[in-house]
Formats: C-alpha cells, sequence, structure tokens
C-alpha cells in the first residue's frame, strides 16, 4: 500500500477541496490498513452525505460510518456540536437537490407531450398532475431518509436550534408536495408517510420545548386534500370511502380525457375558497353531502363498476 501519510494528506486535502468521491476513496483506503481509527470514519462518513445523491441516497451509509467513529472515538477528541451542524446542514443542501431533480424531472416528461390541437394552455397544463405525482412518490423515500438522518444529527447533539431545523424541513417538504399535486400524501403509494411525518413533527416541537420553553414552531403547511376539497370538507376524513371512490374516478377516468382534466384543473382552482364556506356550517355542510356528494358518490361507483366488469 502507499504511504498511509501521503494517503491520509490526500484524503484531507480533497475533503477540505469539497473532492468528496475522491475523499471517500482515499478514506476506505486507510480504513482497510487501519479500521479502528475514529478520524478515518469520520471522513468517510462526511464524504458519503456529499456524494449522495437523489437518486442514489447514501445517507445509511453516512450513519454507519459516524457511528463507527464516535464508537472509536476514546480520547473525545469529536467535537459533537460541530458534528451535529455539519450533518444538518448537509441534509438541508441535499434536500434541496432532491426538490430541484423532482422539479427537473417533472419538467423533463411534460415538455414532451404534445399540445393538442385547439387544446387550451390550461387544460393542458393538467396534465402535468399524473407526473408530479408519480415523480415526487419516486423520491419520496429519499426526502424521509434526509429527515431520518437530521434527526440522528440532533442526537448526537440534542439543541433546541437543531430541532428547529429539522421541523422546517419538515415543513418545506410539506409546502413542495403542495405545490405539486400532494405528491407526499395523495399518491396511491404514500399509505401513512404523511401522517407518520406530521407525528414526527410533533415530536421534534416537544423535545425542542424541552430544551427551551420558549421554543415556538412555525405553521405546518396545510393539505389541500386534507381540508380544503369539496368533499373532505363536507366528510371531514379524505380516508372516508367516499373520497376514496371519488379519487380513484379521478385517477381512472377523468385523468385520462381532456374534458376530464379540464375539470380537475378548475375543481382545483374553485373548490379551496368554495370549502372553507361549507366548511363554516353544519347545516351547508349536511345539504351538500344529501344533494351534491352522495348522488355523485353513487353515479362514480356504478361507472366504476362498469369499468371493472368489462
Amino acid at each position: 500500500m502507499e504511504n498511509i501519510d501521503n494517503i491520509r494528506a490526500l484524503a484531507e486535502t480533497a475533503i477540505e477541496s469539497k473532492n468528496y468521491e475522491q475523499a471517500y476513496q482515499y478514506y476506505s483506503k486507510l480504513l482497510e490498513n487501519n479500521p479502528s481509527e475514529y478520524s478515518y470514519w469520520y471522513g468517510k462518513g462526511i464524504s458519503t452525505g456529499w456524494c449522495s445523491t437523489p437518486n442514489n441516497p447514501r445517507f445509511d451509509e453516512l450513519v454507519v460510518c459516524l457511528n463507527q467513529a464516535l464508537k472509536n472515538d476514546n480520547q473525545s477528541q469529536i467535537n459533537k456540536e460541530q458534528l451535529s451542524i455539519k450533518i444538518l446542514f448537509l441534509c438541508e443542501e441535499k434536500l434541496k437537490d432532491v426538490f430541484m431533480t423532482i422539479d427537473k424531472e417533472v419538467t423533463d416528461e411534460f415538455d414532451k407531450k404534445p399540445m393538442g390541437t385547439g387544446e387550451l394552455y390550461a387544460v393542458h397544463q393538467t396534465a402535468k398532475l399524473p407526473i408530479q405525482l408519480k415523480t415526487g412518490n419516486k423520491f419520496s423515500p429519499t426526502l424521509v431518509k434526509v429527515i431520518d438522518t437530521m434527526e440522528y444529527g440532533c442526537k448526537i447533539n440534542p439543541t433546541a436550534n437543531g430541532y428547529k431545523r429539522v421541523i422546517e424541513s419538515i415543513d418545506k417538504i410539506f409546502q413542495h408536495s403542495l405545490d405539486n399535486t400532494d405528491y407526499f400524501k395523495i399518491h396511491k403509494e404514500a399509505g401513512d408517510r404523511y401522517d407518520k411525518l406530521v407525528q414526527r413533527r410533533q415530536s421534534l416541537i416537544q423535545k425542542a420545548k424541552s430544551l427551551d420553553s420558549n421554543f415556538t414552531a412555525g405553521f405546518q403547511p396545510q393539505s389541500k386534500s386534507s381540508g380544503c376539497f369539496i368533499a373532505t370538507a363536507v366528510l371531514g376524513d379524505y380516508q372516508h370511502p367516499y373520497i376514496l371512490s371519488l379519487r380513484k374516478f379521478r385517477d381512472e377516468i377523468l385523468q385520462h380525457k381532456l374534458f376530464g382534466r379540464a375539470f380537475i384543473f378548475s375543481y382545483y382552482k374553485l373548490s379551496p375558497s368554495i370549502a372553507r364556506l361549507i366548511s363554516k356550517s353544519n347545516f351547508t355542510r349536511n345539504a351538500v353531502f344529501i344533494f351534491l356528494i352522495k348522488p355523485l358518490y353513487n353515479a362514480v361507483s356504478k361507472i366504476l363498476n362498469k369499468q371493472h366488469t368489462h
């Protein structure tokens, strides 16, 4: 093997110059020679984090390396405060990368869709909705990994400000999702990931308050689908069977027809203000349920059943 001192010098130079791929290789070589040296694990861990990409997330490897660094740091030479700050900053930058990648992939795929002759621009834009859902869902596990890694950084050195940064990053995920058809919540594969992240947000707030009694978190972005759309405002539960059927009708039928996409676009534009008015009155909610939601559900159910029997 090459001279260890030379490799160490090259590794340190590479990481200082932000050449993280080279730094990763050098620290891996150093660990082959001495797997118990904490500084090698530390350098490899930080390099791994910066080498992570939206399409190749490496946060688990980062955590493994840094755990080894902390475990082998017998003299407590690692500055845990600085390490925590480095992890939080790294994750915040990687979160931006994921958002940019989602936006780029959505734009690239949408730009390939030709606009039909005589098709209104506003109607054509609705073709972007399923692309946003699909692409956002593809990268949602990476978004969760970013939050996992930020929490890991906070555990190394718990501070109210650290927890605040994680909460703000969760809110950025929610906001980006809302701006892109709420992919983090309403995609058919989303499951309960939104609810879990909301619960984690609440837990982080409590942890921050335990360290700073004056701590306050910003307002969590509110999902249009959870409180603004008409059916949700009437039924009060986004997972209500009626709403699931209406959503299925949207995804399986309306989304694939020109007039359907036009309706979706108009609905997304107009329904929030209407839903807010409906939600203020029990009488109005009941009336809308009897005269609109229930008949609509019955009609949609028949159409879906007929489609599935063919």
